[in-house]
């Protein structure tokens, strides 16, 4: 069984849970332009309606066929790479 939670909070720890786990957050990523974007397969996101639907949301339109080959790619095309490394060059470290 795998637990997630807060370690400091030692009752909540105690107990088998799930907690929602925040990949990133949509209002702040998605918004800015793609150069600033992580790479293909960080850019995915789960909807579930409440009403039984789950919905995968692929915000490069690469990301879930990147996924499935274990390709990791730029979510931006090939001209603008230079922009996009030199925003963050930790991004290359992931």
């Amino acid at each position: 069984m795998v637990t997630f939670g807060i370690q400091d909070d030692n009752d909540r720890f105690l107990q088998s849970m799930i907690d929602p786990v925040v990949v990133a957050p949509w209002n702040s990523t998605f918004s800015r332009p793609r150069t600033q974007w992580e790479f293909t397969a960080n850019a995915v996101g789960i909807y579930d309606n409440t009403a039984g639907k789950v919905f995968l949301i692929d915000m490069t339109g690469k990301a879930l066929r990147d996924i499935c080959r274990q390709v990791v790619d730029f979510p931006v095309i090939q001209t603008q790479w230079p922009l996009w490394v030199s925003g963050n060059l930790v991004k290359l470290l992931r």
